[in-house]
């Protein structure tokens, strides 16, 4: 299974990053909000407010991702999907 990132900000430092990936069933979605420090792997963001919404998970081989969040006092909806490349075990 394959992982998705959206970042959300001017330069890498400071950014919001969105890591999706699937759960070890391999039926659902977990996410992972980061906080960008650079151009080095992104820290977990441990104050962002973030909620999965109804429609997220994995079908027919898509991922799909319906964020609400509140990172930093500003509020945001994301959705991200992409298709994966391998079938669903």
């Amino acid at each position: 299974m394959s992982w998705i990132g959206l970042g959300q900000g001017e330069q890498m430092s400071g950014a919001n990053i969105f890591m999706i990936y699937a759960d070890a069933a391999g039926t659902n979605v977990t996410l992972s909000p980061r906080l960008g420090t650079g151009n080095q792997q992104p820290n977990s963001d441990t104050t962002a407010e973030v909620t999965l919404l109804d429609g997220s998970g994995i079908s027919n081989n898509m991922m799909v991702a319906n964020v609400r969040c509140k990172v930093h006092e500003v509020f945001c909806v994301v959705q991200m999907l992409t298709l994966t490349r391998f079938k669903l075990r």
